[in-house]
């Protein structure tokens, strides 16, 4: 066997796994939790406003636009709004969960 067989030998192994896994924790309670939790943060506007507000700097840290302090505390008071929310509450109790369960 060559090593670009065994690499994709080894790939496909690595997928089958994960694709085993995925389907083991589908029908988890803990998943169910997460997926539920992952759903109420999408319908959530004011949630999905503030991680926008996120997105727009950190993309800005990225490309090294404006003040980086300002940046950094912009996102630091965003992260403490978005934890207030009972939605994210929710989706980092369901997250912890299924991370005990992995």
């Amino acid at each position: 066997m060559n090593d670009k067989t065994a690499e994709t030998s080894t790939r496909h192994t690595i997928n089958q796994t994960i694709q085993s896994l995925a389907m083991a924790l589908e029908d988890t309670a803990e998943f169910q939790a997460f997926r539920e939790a992952s759903l109420m943060i999408a319908k959530d506007d004011a949630v999905q406003n503030l991680l926008r507000q996120a997105d727009i700097h950190r993309v800005a840290l990225q490309w090294g636009q404006g003040d980086e302090a300002e940046h950094m505390a912009a996102l630091q008071h965003l992260q403490a709004s978005l934890e207030s929310y009972a939605s994210v509450q929710a989706c980092r109790q369901a997250e912890q969960a299924m991370k005990r369960l992995c």
